[in-house]
């Protein structure tokens, strides 16, 4: 299925799947989960360039 371009400009040509065992799914949506609560909450995550002054 083919997307029309979004706000970056970007067409989607396909997308490809991989099954994924239990423990790899767990992984990734703990990985995102941690993304997620870095953007919602930027000042509870301080830079690298806070974290080098420290």
């Amino acid at each position: 299925m083919r997307r029309t371009a979004g706000r970056a400009g970007v067409t989607v040509e396909r997308i490809e799947t991989e099954p994924m065992t239990a423990e790899e799914y767990r992984l990734a949506v703990t990985a995102l989960a941690a993304l997620i609560n870095q953007w919602k909450h930027p000042e509870d995550n301080p830079s690298n360039h806070q974290k080098k002054a420290a």
